[in-house]
């Protein structure tokens, strides 16, 4: 309720002022320009970043034991975790078999027994675990044992999940909608995240070509670096320079 509040009530009349805007995604500035009528140029885009711990080397990543899917969601629909049981339960025995899914961030109790209900009716109901709550060391780990990622959402400001997953070498299956293809690049295959059956066939497409993994899994890592604290610090330092300099060409305005 705060957040809703906040959105709606505070986060307007901020935008109204003469401040200047941070974001984190050229897609969120879109969207802000076209909701709010703001012009381009008080808005300034700096991704989110990583701490150094979350990235790997490339002779540290060895899928030979991976034994998950992993889809890192939460309870809002946009979430589209629905959609990951659907696709989940799609896939062909041999791979079910072969790889566990498990779905983080799902919290309330009303949508694990939906969740739990859904894997029931599509026979997968052991092949399906939910974790609520991890912390970031598990999670690391959870990445490190996955063959794949799965993010299948309607709408995202940015996708911290796709970047972590990357920063893994962990090789990314996602939605087409938002952010996502701005945050991934060529480290991702693709697919609408309205279309359950496009979305398995994409999951598929990917457990079963061993290049095409390694490919996205080196292809991640560098992207992902891109992501890094040291990178974007310098991106941020840039941004505050050029405030500085405007700031004392209008007088001290742009600070505000």
């Amino acid at each position: 309720r705060l957040g809703r509040f906040y959105r709606s009530k505070i986060v307007p009349r901020l935008l109204d002022s003469d401040l200047n805007i941070l974001t984190v995604s050229q897609y969120t500035k879109a969207a802000i320009c076209d909701r709010f009528h703001i012009d381009a140029s008080r808005i300034a885009v700096v991704p989110c970043a990583l701490e150094d711990s979350h990235f790997v080397r490339e002779d540290d990543i060895d899928r030979q034991c991976s034994k998950y899917i992993v889809h890192v969601g939460g309870d809002v629909p946009t979430k589209n975790v629905s959609a990951t049981i659907e696709m989940y339960a799609l896939l062909p025995r041999r791979i079910r078999q072969r790889y566990q899914l498990v779905i983080f961030g799902v919290r309330s109790s009303t949508s694990i027994r939906r969740f739990r209900e859904m894997s029931r009716t599509h026979g997968i109901e052991n092949r399906l675990l939910l974790m609520p709550a991890v912390t970031d060391e598990e999670l690391l780990r959870y990445y490190d044992q996955a063959i794949l990622t799965v993010f299948p959402s309607h709408m995202e400001g940015f996708g911290i999940p796709v970047l972590e997953s990357m920063a893994r070498g962990v090789p990314v299956v996602c939605s087409n909608r938002g952010p996502l293809p701005e945050i991934a690049g060529d480290a991702a295959v693709y697919f609408d995240p309205s279309n359950v059956p496009e979305f398995a066939e994409a999951v598929l497409s990917v457990l079963d070509d061993l290049d095409c993994r390694h490919r996205l899994a080196l292809s991640a890592l560098v992207r992902s670096k891109a992501f890094s604290e040291g990178s974007l610090s310098k991106v941020f330092e840039r941004y505050a320079r050029r405030l500085i300099l405007r700031s004392a060409e209008v007088g001290g305005n742009c600070l505000r």
